[in-house]
Formats: C-alpha cells, sequence, structure tokens
C-alpha cells in the first residue's frame, strides 16, 4: 500500500511537471513554423513582390506577398477577368516560402492576392500569439480593402487551418447594419480545414492533458460565425487527421445559411486551390457570382 501511494505521488508530480512544460512551450506546438525559415532567401514567381506592413511599436512590421494576376499572359487565362482582391491566412507551418507560391495560385483566378506571414514567421518581426496574429490580420486586411476600393473590385478573405481563424475573425469586422460597415467589408470567405477552437483542436491531440486549462490563444471559429453573414464556402478533406471533417461542418453550421460545406474525398489536412486542380471549378464559380 505505502508503495502504491508513493507511485501515486510520483505520476501526480510527474503529470504536473508535463502539463506545466506544455503550458510554458505551448507556443512552440502551436505556431511550429514560427522561426524556421529565418534568412531564406525567397524566390518570388514574375507576378508577386514580397512587402511589409507594419502593427505598430507592440508587434513589429511583418511580411506580405501582393500577387497581381497578370491578366492574358501566362499566369491568367484569357478568358478570366480581375474579379476581385482577397487576403489570405497561412496555416501554422508556412511562411512566405510557400506563402508566395499561393499568392500567384489566387492570381490565376483573376484575384490581387495578400498572403500574410506571421508575427515571427520566417523574417517577420515579434512572435506570434493571438493578439499578434489577429492584429496582424486586421492589418492586412485593411491593406487589402484599401486597394479593393481604390480599384473598384469586392473583397474576398480566405484562410486554410490556422489561418481560418484570422479570416473568420476579419470578415466578422463585416457588421449584419450595412448603415456600419468600416474600411474592411468582407464579400465572400472561403475556408479549408477549418477547426471549431484551438481548444477543441488541441484537446484532440493532447487529450490527456488539461488544454482548456493550459491553452493562453483562444482562437475561435464558430463564435467569430455570429458576425458573418457574407456567402461562404467551406472545403474540408475527409481524411483529414489534423482538424477531423466533423470540426469543418460545425463551422458551416455555425455560420449558417449562406455557407456551404464541401467535402473533399481522399485529401487529408492541405488541399490543392490552385486553379487547375481538384477545387479549381468549384472556386472558379464562387468568386465568378
Amino acid at each position: 500500500m505505502r508503495r502504491f501511494v508513493i507511485w501515486l505521488y510520483v505520476l501526480g508530480g510527474l503529470y504536473v511537471l508535463i502539463s506545466g512544460a506544455a503550458w510554458f512551450f505551448q507556443e512552440r506546438l502551436l505556431f511550429v513554423g514560427a522561426g524556421r525559415n529565418r534568412g531564406v532567401t525567397i524566390h518570388c514567381p514574375p507576378n508577386v513582390t514580397i512587402e511589409i506592413l507594419d502593427t505598430g511599436e507592440v508587434h513589429g512590421r511583418f511580411r506580405i506577398a501582393w500577387g497581381v494576376p497578370a491578366l492574358g499572359q501566362s499566369t491568367v487565362p484569357r478568358s478570366v477577368d480581375c474579379r476581385g482582391v482577397i487576403v489570405f491566412f497561412l496555416g501554422n507551418g508556412q511562411d512566405l516560402v510557400s506563402g508566395v507560391t499561393i499568392a500567384r495560385a489566387w492570381t490565376e483566378y483573376g484575384l490581387h492576392a495578400l498572403v500574410v506571414e506571421y508575427p515571427g514567421y520566417g523574417d517577420s518581426e515579434g512572435s506570434p500569439s493571438q493578439e499578434s496574429i489577429l492584429t496582424a490580420a486586421v492589418v492586412a486586411a485593411d491593406a487589402a480593402a484599401s486597394r479593393a476600393q481604390r480599384l473598384e473590385l469586392p473583397l474576398y478573405a480566405g484562410g486554410i487551418s490556422l489561418g481560418t481563424f484570422s479570416a473568420t475573425y476579419v470578415a466578422s469586422k463585416t457588421t449584419k447594419d450595412a448603415r456600419n460597415r468600416g474600411p474592411i467589408s468582407v464579400s465572400k470567405l472561403v475556408l479549408f480545414a477549418p477547426p471549431t477552437s484551438i481548444v477543441e483542436a488541441a484537446a484532440l491531440h493532447y487529450w490527456w492533458l488539461p488544454t482548456r486549462l493550459l491553452l493562453r490563444h483562444r482562437f475561435e471559429n464558430v463564435e467569430a460565425a455570429a458576425g458573418i453573414d457574407c456567402p461562404v464556402l467551406v472545403f474540408h478533406g475527409d481524411r483529414d487527421l489534423v482538424v477531423p471533417q466533423s470540426m469543418g461542418k460545425r463551422v458551416a453550421e455555425a455560420l449558417g445559411p449562406h455557407a456551404e460545406f464541401r467535402s473533399v474525398p481522399g485529401y487529408g489536412h492541405w488541399l490543392p486551390f490552385d486553379r487547375d486542380g481538384v477545387l479549381g471549378p468549384q472556386l472558379r464559380d464562387f468568386f465568378a457570382h
């Protein structure tokens, strides 16, 4: 009996120690791409440039990729008109090394594309957190909105995985009362593999930890859905082992009748959205109407 009690104390102590380590190092677990490609030279496609935006003194400057549709050239078919401006938010393992290619992919739909690199990722300043990422999201969305207004084009938002939290956040800035619309007014929203919340997603992978108590970063998609009334398209692979498809369905349900859920058979967490890919026809139709 005495030995059993000792083992209980030992196991309890280990559990507390592991939980403490998870709390202390949670940014490394959540933001796995942070600092990974610092100082790496990025070779941009011809119609993509890297620029700098500033969140101010608190979180510093961060990088974006601007993609511009080269209508009538090899980048965009002649049949595609310039249809809008999209601000797009990457997954937690991505920075502008892949972001410049993603920006180019969106230009194939006739879109001006602003792809965001999170604070602390790549050569962007600061460190990733819920506050810094959402602050950067608003700054980026405002820059995209400015271009959309200047060109008299609609503003779209999109994101994949972690990036869906930023996308729904900026889309929720568009209020249901048109008289109160600010400079950021998202006309359409596209989400790829969206979690319901970062807490629920973490609890699936770290079920043996008290994640609801440990997590400092409370990203929410379902909660943000209440403030969104634009058309939304939600894609989710049926073989997603990172964020289960059931979460994407719940996000679509929370968004209401103006949202449509599309299952992507045979695909996992990362979904292709280039114009000639499996989702190309659906995305072309979404942005064309």
